[in-house]
C-alpha cells in the first residue's frame, strides 16, 4: 500500500473516479473542496491517495488551518462537516491515518480532525454534541407538506400570508445573499466568511449550487446557500434578518426548500450541524428529521488521542467570549463586514 500527495490531472483524474464509484463518498470528498477551502482561505490542502499498484483504494482530503490563538491543526475538511476517510477496505483507511499523524507531526500542527458520520474504530478522542438533522422528501408535495406537523404549517402558512415569497437562482442572487448572511452573523456576534468563499463554492460547483431568498416587499429578509450531491440537498448555510423574524421567513424558506427539493427528484434534505440542545438544533427537529450524530475525531501527537478534549470549539457560553459577542454585536455593519472574514479565517469552525 502507497500513500501520495495527489498534484498532477492523472492523480485529480484518478481521485474523481474512485469518488465517483464509492458508494459512501459525500460532497466533500470530491476534488475541489480542498480547492476551495485553499483558494478562499489560504490554508495548505493536501489529498492523500492510497494505491495498491494502478488501482486506487482510498483517499482522505486534508487542509491545514493555522492560528495563534487557537492553534495549528489538520482537519478533513475545515468549515464544513465533512470529509475524513474514504477507502474499500481497513488497510487502505489505516494507511491513509498513518500517513495523516505523519504530516500533523511534520507540520509540528497541534491535532489531526477528522469529521465523519459513525465511529471508525481508530481510537481517536471523539467530542459528542454535535449531530445533522436529516429530513426525507417524498416525490408527492402534498403528501410531504401533510408529513409536516400541524405548529409547522400553521407557521408556515403565517409566512405565506404576510406576503413573504421565496426565489431561486444561482450567482446573480450571491449580494443579496451575503448581505442577509453578514447581517445575521453580526448580530450573532460571530465574524462573517468572506464573499470569495462562495465565490469560490460557486466557481467549482456551479451545476450542484442554488441560493434561495425569501422576500419582503421586494428586499431578501432570508437566505439560503444551497449544496446538493447524490439525492440530497443541503442548505449549507442560511440567515434570515431579525427585522423580519415576527413573519417566519425561515418557515416559508425552508419549506420552499423541500417542496423544490422534491419536484426535482431529491430524496433528502440535510439540514447540517448543530449543537444538540440548542434552539437551531429544536428548529431543525421541527420538520420531523432525525438526529444523526457527528463524530468528529481527534488525534494529538503529544498524548495519542487519549482523555484530550477536542481542541476545535469555542464555548461561546464562556464568559471571555460572551463579552467579545456583545462587543461584535454593537458594530457597525460595514465594520463587521470587512474585518469579519480577516478574523473568521483563524476560527475554529
Amino acid at each position: 500500500m502507497n500513500v501520495i500527495v495527489c498534484k498532477t490531472d492523472a492523480e485529480r483524474a484518478q481521485w474523481e473516479a474512485f469518488v465517483a464509484a464509492h458508494p459512501e463518498a459525500t460532497k466533500f470528498h470530491q476534488w475541489n473542496w480542498c480547492h476551495v477551502i485553499e483558494n478562499a482561505f489560504g490554508w495548505p490542502a493536501f489529498s492523500l491517495m492510497a494505491t495498491d499498484g494502478a488501482t486506487v483504494k482510498g483517499i482522505l482530503p486534508l487542509a491545514w488551518k493555522k492560528s495563534r490563538l487557537f492553534g495549528s491543526f489538520l482537519a478533513s475538511l475545515p468549515s464544513v462537516s465533512g470529509g475524513g476517510v474514504l477507502a474499500t477496505d481497513r488497510e487502505a483507511e489505516l494507511a491513509l491515518i498513518e500517513e495523516a499523524k505523519r504530516l500533523t507531526r511534520e507540520l509540528k500542527a497541534e491535532y489531526l480532525e477528522l469529521r465523519h458520520r459513525e465511529d471508525r474504530g481508530f481510537n481517536f478522542s471523539s467530542a459528542e454534541g454535535r449531530a445533522t438533522v436529516l429530513i426525507p422528501i417524498v416525490a408527492d408535495t402534498e403528501k410531504l407538506w401533510n408529513g409536516l406537523n400541524s405548529r409547522v404549517r400553521t407557521s408556515i402558512r403565517k409566512s405565506a400570508k404576510s406576503g413573504l415569497a421565496a426565489e431561486f437562482g444561482g450567482g446573480e442572487l450571491l449580494d443579496e445573499f451575503y448581505a442577509v448572511f453578514a447581517e445575521n452573523m453580526r448580530d450573532l456576534g460571530t465574524p462573517v466568511y468572506s464573499r470569495r468563499f462562495f465565490e469560490e463554492i460557486l466557481s467549482a460547483f456551479p451545476n450542484d449550487i442554488e441560493i434561495c431568498l425569501v422576500r419582503n416587499s421586494g428586499k431578501a429578509v432570508a437566505s439560503a446557500f444551497l449544496n446538493s450531491y447524490r439525492g440530497v440537498v443541503e442548505p449549507q448555510w442560511a440567515a434570515s434578518l431579525r427585522e423580519a423574524l415576527a413573519v417566519k421567513p425561515n418557515m416559508l424558506m425552508h419549506w420552499s426548500i423541500l417542496k423544490r427539493a422534491a419536484e426535482q427528484g431529491f430524496t433528502e434534505m440535510d439540514f447540517g450541524r448543530s449543537w444538540v440542545g440548542t434552539g437551531s438544533y429544536d428548529y431543525k427537529m421541527q420538520w420531523g428529521g432525525r438526529a444523526v450524530p457527528l463524530h468528529w475525531d481527534t488525534w494529538h501527537p503529544n498524548s495519542n488521542g487519549a482523555n484530550h478534549s477536542n481542541g476545535n470549539s469555542v464555548n461561546r457560553t464562556n464568559p471571555k467570549f460572551q463579552l467579545l459577542i456583545r462587543a461584535w454585536q454593537k458594530l457597525p455593519l460595514p465594520v463587521t463586514t470587512f474585518m469579519g472574514p480577516r478574523i473568521a479565517r483563524y476560527l475554529p469552525s
